[in-house]
């Protein structure tokens, strides 16, 4: 038996416990518990990052941001493999050689008055290429998936950012609609990237794994032909709200930048 003086200090939840020997016995059984969840946590981290899909991109930061990526959805090959579709489309469609904003068409670029108070300035934002401006709001979307947190919650917002302006894109535009756009109806740029979508990324993926739902699908089509909505309704919207805020983060970030650098503050 324990001394009356030490009895009295233990917690009266573990009083049933009669010994030092069982005190000690019971918290070295605890801890090898907790010492093997955390080998195994590190285990399958491992052999989740080794068996990572190779993605095919020379851009470094394209390849962090695939990494954190696949990290936040728990390495999930459905999100995985449609991220890595669409990253290295941004390179195979040469996203590098498109600007950002489509200056020519009102419907893109109205919002930008109303949601970022840039006035005419936006044409500041044509010297951000579709590329850049595609991994920084990308990289937002990231950022709001790590304070989220449940990897079924973020998959689809963090996609939907990802996957926003690919509509900008000549070459899928092209691709798309036929020929080289002349003399056809402008297409605005949320509407062409639901196309992209739901004809461009869904077969690509399904000759590599055809288990995707179309519920997914639906949902990021509809998050990015919405990212400029007209009512308040569809700002509302969880996705499409994260999508604006991602979006409307990096631009005023491109901006600051831009700013400083023509007035030689880079």
């Amino acid at each position: 038996m324990l001394p009356k003086d030490i009895e009295e200090r233990i917690n009266p939840s573990i009083k049933n416990i009669v010994s030092l020997e069982q005190l000690l016995s019971s918290y070295l059984v605890a801890e090898s518990i907790i010492e093997i969840r955390e080998e195994r946590k590190v285990a399958f981290k491992k052999q989740s990052e080794d068996s990572l899909p190779k993605l095919d991109s020379p851009d470094s930061r394209a390849q962090e941001m695939y990494k954190e990526f696949s990290k936040l959805v728990g390495y999930r090959y459905p999100f995985v493999y449609m991220c890595k579709i669409a990253l290295e489309d941004m390179i195979y469609y040469e996203f590098a050689n498109d600007p950002s904003v489509v200056t020519a068409a009102s419907q893109d670029t109205a919002h930008f008055n109303k949601e970022y108070g840039f006035g005419t300035n936006y044409t500041v934002l044509a010297k951000v290429n579709l590329y850049d401006h595609t991994l920084n709001v990308f990289e937002e979307g990231l950022i709001q998936g790590r304070e989220k947190g449940r990897a079924m919650q973020i998959a689809i917002p963090m996609l939907s950012c990802l996957l926003h302006d690919f509509g900008k894109s000549n070459k899928i535009r092209s691709q798309i609609q036929g020929g080289d756009g002349v003399g056809k109806v402008y297409t605005a740029h949320a509407q062409m990237s639901g196309s992209y979508i739901k004809e461009i990324l869904l077969p690509k993926y399904n000759k590599i794994l055809n288990e995707i739902p179309m519920e997914t699908i639906n949902s990021l089509a509809r998050a990015v032909e919405s990212h400029h909505p007209n009512n308040a309704s569809l700002k509302k919207d969880i996705i499409i709200s994260e999508v604006i805020k991602a979006d409307t983060n990096a631009r005023k970030k491109e901006f600051q930048k831009i700013s400083k650098n023509l007035k030689g503050e880079w």
